[in-house]
């Protein structure tokens, strides 16, 4: 199942977010070794505050697999501050963009079990929030699989290696009927409901 959790229903996921957090400290700093704020186990920091909005997927157990924040570009976020140097130019902000960060995937991040349905979450988002645009901080090697699914991508300023050397860049991701289309296609054609009043796609 796919849920989107903001600061309206966040109670009734309390142990799905804590999950969250940990498997974040997990990928991002156990894993990775980023230099990221971290308590108990759980990585966090400032912007996951009542303006975030969260995509979870969990498993018939109710464990979660799969997790995205977005977060409105008409106030602070990632490549508005911390990461604003990766990007040359205007960085594309307004009420139609929204930065997605900290995705985390179960296992190999590229396994559709877990990414797609993640995917679908953030496509059915777009839908309902009216967005045109995505923005995130991405390696070229998630980049050129988004390419490859025929999603349209623009690097906003040349890559910059990550802690562990590892090229990375800032991406607007454009949101149209063609990447609703694409996304249903990978998929197969499902359409997976997404909890929170969000339309099918």
């Amino acid at each position: 199942m796919i849920h989107l959790v903001t600061a309206a229903n966040a109670a009734a996921y309390a142990r799905e977010l804590d999950e969250m957090f940990q498997m974040r400290y997990r990928v991002f700093v156990e894993k990775r070794g980023w230099p990221l704020h971290s308590e108990n186990g759980r990585e966090r920091d400032r912007f996951d505050t009542d303006g975030a909005n969260y995509l979870l997927v969990t498993e018939t157990d109710g464990s979660v697999s799969a997790a995205a924040r977005l977060l409105p570009t008409t106030g602070s976020f990632l490549l508005s501050e911390p990461l604003a140097d990766m990007v040359e130019g205007t960085l594309p902000a307004g009420p139609d963009v929204w930065e997605v960060s900290r995705l985390v995937v179960r296992g190999d991040r590229t396994d559709t079990a877990y990414l797609g349905p993640l995917l679908l979450g953030i496509t059915q988002f777009g839908l309902l929030r009216g967005v045109k645009s995505f923005l995130c901080n991405m390696d070229d090697e998630f980049a050129d699989a988004l390419r490859a699914i025929g999603l349209q991508t623009t690097r906003l300023g040349p890559p910059q290696p990550d802690p562990n050397g590892v090229p990375r860049s800032a991406v607007a991701i454009a949101f149209t009927d063609e990447t609703v289309r694409l996304v249903k296609a990978m998929m197969g054609g499902s359409s997976g409901a997404l909890l929170g009043d969000a339309p099918e796609v």
